[in-house]
């Protein structure tokens, strides 16, 4: 899911603003999932 600047460069506005709005859902459809990550690696740093 990583984006290379380059390729920012070689698509135009609206394909860059689609391609920001596609990732954010990614984001979004996976947020309980990423809470949830990161709460257990948080509990984990408590104890170490």
């Amino acid at each position: 899911m990583t984006i290379h600047l380059l390729y920012l460069y070689l698509i135009s506005s609206s394909q860059a603003e689609e391609l920001v709005e596609e990732q954010a859902q990614i984001l979004e459809d996976h947020k309980d999932y990423l809470i949830q990550v990161w709460d257990r690696k948080s509990a984990q740093s408590d104890w170490a």
